[in-house]
């Protein structure tokens, strides 16, 4: 009956509670594009109106670059841009005030 009782004390000082989601960003580019990003660590949930990636940090003298294969998310405060290889393929992505 004891070990029992030891082995919820234990379960339950091992638990804790789930994280918190990360706040979703949206940016509106001067063209229209909408770019969604979510950040957590070195990664980033990137969607795209075509797709969703999950981007790795990159090196960046300054602001946040993550990458997936040839897609590329660079963020600096509340702009952005959207590369595709060497080319920006969205520019003047600016953050919306609201975060969902």
């Amino acid at each position: 009956m004891v070990i029992p009782v030891l082995l919820l004390a234990l379960a339950a000082a091992c638990a804790r509670p789930p994280a918190a989601p990360a706040p979703l960003y949206i940016f509106t580019c001067s063209d229209g594009y909408v770019v969604k990003a979510s950040f957590g660590g070195d990664t980033a949930v990137v969607t795209l109106p075509e797709s969703t990636l999950v981007m790795h940090r990159l090196v960046s003298a300054d602001g946040g670059r993550y990458g997936a294969g040839r897609q590329v998310f660079w963020e600096k405060g509340s702009s952005a841009f959207v590369m595709s290889g060497d080319s920006i393929v969205h520019r003047d992505c600016a953050r919306r005030d609201t975060t969902s």
